[in-house]
């Protein structure tokens, strides 16, 4: 969502699984600890069916979520084609990569296809056998226009 111009401006870092932000996880389990599920809008309560998600629909996101649908239109039109570019891979695995690849080429400056493959690799050998999917994702970010 941050690079389709809807930013939570939260910071992030390179973890074990890729992109990781500290606050957003401290955020994020905080409101999961207080309980904050218990009080949706009727408005939050559309956008979370349209998330087809049920692990989403046990945390509030109402401070959060855009105030218009066509953010999180765009949003999920965007999930769909890039869960659609593998049927082998689990949802999260394409998810993983794809920010990955995002995260480095904004925070490295990563710009070719071959650096950002090696860089990814190498970061991450779980996906070694992966090296063609990660090219077609690669591919499909820059043609989405999301890599510089």
């Amino acid at each position: 969502m941050e690079i389709q111009g809807y930013g939570l401006d939260y910071e992030y870092n390179w973890y074990i699984y890729g992109p990781y932000s500290p606050d957003l996880a401290r955020d994020m389990y905080s409101l999961h600890e207080v309980g904050i599920d218990s009080n949706r809008s009727p408005q939050i309560e559309e956008w979370l069916r349209k998330l087809e998600d049920p692990s989403i629909k046990q945390r509030d996101y109402s401070h959060y979520l855009p105030s218009n649908d066509n953010v999180l239109d765009q949003f999920l039109q965007f999930r769909k084609e890039a869960f659609a570019l593998s049927t082998q891979l689990k949802h999260e695995d394409i998810l993983e990569i794809l920010a990955s690849i995002l995260y480095l080429n904004k925070n490295l400056s990563i710009r070719d296809p071959n650096r950002l493959l090696t860089e990814l690799l190498n970061r991450k050998e779980k996906f070694t056998s992966y090296s063609k999917f990660i090219e077609q994702s690669i591919r499909f970010l820059f043609e989405k226009s999301l890599l510089d």
